[in-house]
């Protein structure tokens, strides 16, 4: 049994924005309308993120796309007992762990899992948020400006549909672990 931290002294010198639009077409049309930016946009990253499900297990894939190229795409089995929640913190975790140190400028998160995106925006230092507490805010001090935003599976969104058909790949696959900055991460 893994035993959470119930607190953290760690503290947050920036947190993230979050979107979650009101409806699929408006979280389809704000898509475009920040896809349009990044293309046009040396500063900014997107990265997708996704998660799959099958008989044989879970898997947790991410796309990294920079002025409108990807940059990587990369998926890792999960321990079948992750909920959807749990999976897409993962990838979010390790997608923003696989961007370059000297990259300084605009991250744009998208998630099909609202959940996951609300337990993101409602992690505190004190009680059971306090593990994810300690893991993002390494990151989110590391990167300054980072927004996650909800966008609804399956509407053909080229890098969401990257990271979907990547997630299929390790499932029923081994995770391993590593540490990481202190913090014990399974890849």
């Amino acid at each position: 049994m893994l035993a959470y931290p119930m607190s953290s002294d760690k503290v947050a010198t920036t947190l993230p924005t979050f979107c979650v639009a009101k409806g699929k077409e408006l979280a389809v049309k704000e898509f475009h309308d920040a896809y349009e930016d990044a293309v046009l946009e040396p500063d900014l990253l997107m990265i997708y993120t996704d998660r799959s499900k099958s008989d044989k297990g879970t898997a947790v894939a991410w796309t990294i796309e920079e002025c409108g190229m990807t940059e990587g795409a990369r998926a890792f089995a999960t321990p079948a007992v992750w909920s959807i929640v749990e999976c897409e913190i993962f990838a979010i975790v390790a997608a923003l762990r696989d961007i370059r140190l000297d990259f300084d400028g605009w991250i744009s998160i998208f998630s099909d899992c609202i959940p996951a995106i609300m337990c993101i925006a409602q992690m505190e230092s004190e009680g059971e948020s306090a593990g994810m507490w300690d893991t993002l805010t390494l990151l989110f001090n590391r990167f300054s400006k980072v927004r996650v935003s909800w966008i609804p599976g399956h509407h053909e969104i080229a890098g969401h549909k990257m990271s979907d058909t990547k997630a299929k790949e390790p499932v029923g696959g081994v995770m391993h672990v590593r540490n990481w900055a202190g913090v014990l991460v399974m890849l």
